[in-house]
């Protein structure tokens, strides 16, 4: 098609092309104005809202239709659709903080939103025709529970042995062992990359499979402490089957936020065996000045973080509320500090390796099925977990190894 064919589209799917990426106007026009644009368009905010606001058919370039393309990840074809498609893949979760008060999703959270979401699919059109039966094993529970209850039946209910937990020498063995107990529940845990201010992680509720997402800035590199705790908290959110709230208000967001974060503290450090151990490290005495010293200690034992067990000390009354905050600033504080004083050199992840990491072996066993069945290709399989294909033996070797 002649570069300067003037093309006609709907007003209403350059909207929800747009709203589709989580893009406002501005980083429309930013993008125009930048050299990431493959061409130089004459394109400002009165020029956009002129498109957009338009009541009947625009016309535009078809080189301008191929940017537009480009920049909201569509195919050329989407653009020529009557209406809108009922674009469902955001989460309940994330829908509902978009509803309150400004908050937006960056286009790269968007963009795992939707592999997510394509990841989904697949796996239940696949374990289908499988014959798998990856449904969740447990009853929807409600808010009316109570979750420190709730924390203790799970733990029984999948066999998590506390004297387990304590044997393990690092946080990354609990991760990987509560990682395991999940996905044995029917439930996807992926890991992806996207910005920390849109989410440490999400769940997606609404069909199965359930999938928990979590994001790799996600606490500090090397430590799984803060991952540790998002599984647990996502994991909350499907027993829940709410998708985070039933309705658009900040009061009920908040509250299941709370309930989640009750749920994921108590089962990581359960209150019985947090006092048990309170009293081995202090023999009976407690001494305020030496919270750092026993925070530590603590945190050697139940493998979560110091931010975890310290609100543990507040929840039973050790330390008030003004005495936690200023140690959290203080915490907070020393870690800017070493930050600044102490880069630590980080070296590369093999690809193989990191799509392992991201996909998990619920997820790579069924892609690997899959293409053994003729099911979906050896190169869909790569495309899948984006990988180039020369790493795909890797991969499975890795698979291997770890199954």
């Amino acid at each position: 098609m002649p570069k300067n064919t003037i093309i006609k589209i709907q007003p209403k799917i350059l909207i929800w092309a747009r709203q589709s990426m989580g893009m406002s106007k501005g980083i429309v026009i930013a993008h125009f104005n930048s050299s990431k644009s493959r061409q130089k368009y004459n394109i400002d905010d009165s020029f956009l809202k002129n498109l957009e606001d338009s009541q009947k058919e625009i016309e535009i370039s078809f080189t301008l239709l191929k940017e537009f393309a480009h920049l909201y990840r569509k195919p050329l074809s989407v653009f020529f659709i009557e209406k809108p498609v009922d674009d469902k893949f955001v989460p309940k979760d994330f829908r509902t903080l978009l509803s309150i008060s400004n908050y937006s999703i960056s286009p790269e959270t968007m963009l795992v939103i939707r592999r997510t979401r394509r990841v989904q699919e697949f796996v239940l059109e696949a374990s289908n025709e499988l014959g798998y039966n990856i449904k969740f094993k447990f009853r929807k529970y409600t808010l009316k529970d109570d979750p420190k209850l709730l924390a203790k039946e799970i733990r029984e209910k999948i066999n998590f042995e506390f004297e387990h937990q304590k044997k393990l020498k690092y946080n990354k063995g609990l991760f990987d062992l509560l990682k395991d107990k999940i996905e044995n529940l029917g439930v996807l845990v992926l890991r992806h990359t996207f910005p920390i201010d849109d989410a440490r992680a999400f769940s997606i509720v609404d069909m199965e499979p359930y999938i928990i997402v979590l994001n790799n800035k996600d606490g500090d590199s090397g430590s799984y402490h803060s991952k540790i705790f998002s599984l647990l908290h996502e994991f909350c959110h499907i027993l829940l089957r709410e998708n985070t709230i039933d309705n658009d208000t900040i009061n009920n967001y908040l509250h299941t936020e709370k309930f989640c974060n009750e749920f994921a503290g108590e089962f990581l450090v359960p209150k019985d065996e947090f006092y048990k151990e309170i009293n081995l490290i202090t023999k009976g005495y407690f001494n305020i000045k030496n919270i750092d010293k026993y925070v530590t200690k603590l945190v050697s034992v139940f493998k979560v973080s110091r931010q975890v067990i310290l609100r543990k000390f507040l929840n039973i009354n050790y330390i008030n509320a003004e005495f936690y905050e200023e140690k959290i600033n203080e915490w907070n504080r020393q870690y800017e500090l070493m930050k600044e004083t102490k880069k630590k050199f980080i070296p590369p992840v093999p690809q193989e390796k990191k799509a392992f990491n991201n996909y998990g072996k619920l997820v790579a066993g069924i892609l690997l099925s899959a293409e053994n069945s003729n099911i979906i290709t050896y190169n869909q399989v790569a495309n899948i977990l984006g990988l180039k294909t020369k790493y795909m033996p890797d991969f499975i070797n890795l698979y291997m190894e770890n199954v």
